[in-house]
């Protein structure tokens, strides 16, 4: 009777890696990044890190196989949309803070309930994402010092923060649409390649989804809430 040869495992390629944490504490930036009491909608945070990861996945095998296809120019698109809302951000940073300044404002608001979240950078897109939020975050703490210190009042304040979150919501959706895209051409074939990139996708977005359920955990009502709920 023949013996049964041992199967031989597939060899599997190493990804480099970087655990990371994400700490907000204003509303806006939260809802970028954990799914808020009453939102039905996901984070867009958590699902712009598979979808980046996504993109690079993907283009990086079309690069390989079509000598035709332009991996850096997919990177550089993403990188200019990146670059977009960071310009955005950081112009209205350096407008707030003179302004502040010009006020003789010394205080800077801070939250009671901040969040941190951990997620896994896999390309420097995604480190770059995660710097967008702390930005958001930093510009609406900005905001509420001018409405704290009544330079603003409460409608101007939650206005703009809305539009700015809005601003970043947006560019993230763009990109998972576009990982969307990328994960099903990587799905449409079955070669070695495209095997091994189908595994590393399904492995990111499992990976976001644990990471984005195990920091829903933190996020509760305010106390305001609780009372509204605790009294109806």
């Amino acid at each position: 009777m023949a013996t049964a040869q041992p199967k031989k495992k597939r060899y599997v390629y190493s990804t480099p890696s970087l655990d990371s944490v994400l700490q907000v504490g204003s509303e806006h930036a939260k809802g970028i990044v954990v799914r808020i009491p009453g939102r039905t909608t996901a984070p867009p945070f958590a699902g712009v890190i598979p979808a980046l990861f996504a993109i690079d996945v993907v283009t990086r095998q079309l690069g390989k196989t079509n000598r035709a296809f332009d991996h850096k120019a997919v990177t550089a698109a993403v990188d200019a949309k990146l670059q977009s809302i960071e310009d955005d951000f950081n112009a209205e940073i350096a407008r707030l803070e003179t302004f502040i300044k010009s006020e003789s404002i010394t205080a800077r608001a801070s939250y009671n309930s901040p969040v941190d979240f951990t997620f896994e950078v896999t390309t420097p897109q995604i480190q770059r994402a995660a710097a967008l939020v702390t930005k958001l975050d930093q510009l609406v703490m900005l905001v509420d010092t001018l409405w704290l210190t009544g330079r603003l009042n409460q409608d101007e304040a939650e206005s703009y923060k809305n539009m700015k979150a809005k601003v970043l919501t947006k560019g993230f959706r763009s990109l998972i649409s576009t990982g969307f895209s990328a994960r099903k051409k990587a799905f449409d074939k079955n070669t070695p390649e495209a095997l091994e990139a189908q595994k590393a996708i399904i492995e990111a977005e499992e990976k976001s989804a644990d990471d984005s359920a195990d920091d829903a955990d933190q996020v509760v009502a305010p106390a305001e809430s609780k009372k509204v709920a605790a009294s109806a």
